[in-house]
């Protein structure tokens, strides 16, 4: 069992994007967590999505309601967004 596997414990699942390096992680994961599975999901327009949501939950005050919706950018990452993104996506996939 790995360090980090020891510190976090094991997953069912690890959900991943298909992008850049992903087959890189992908075994990089499985290293650290062997009895989990890896999950690929197409991760296509997931940052454009997210930045969209994190906009529409956190809308502007003051004069920078003035500003059009698609001038507007995080000031913040968004990583977690796209990670709650790829897991819906995921799920879309899942039977039960």
């Amino acid at each position: 069992m790995s360090t980090i596997a020891r510190k976090y414990g094991e997953f069912d699942v690890i959900v991943m994007g298909d992008g850049t390096h992903s087959n890189t992680l992908r075994k990089a994961v499985k290293a650290a967590f062997p009895n989990s599975s890896c999950s690929i999901v197409d991760e296509r327009g997931s940052t454009l999505r997210a930045r969209q949501r994190f906009l529409e939950e956190h809308p502007p005050s003051g004069l920078g309601r003035l500003i059009p919706m698609g001038m507007r950018n995080p000031q913040v990452a968004i990583d977690d967004y796209v990670a709650v993104i790829l897991f819906e996506e995921y799920l879309k996939t899942r039977h039960y």
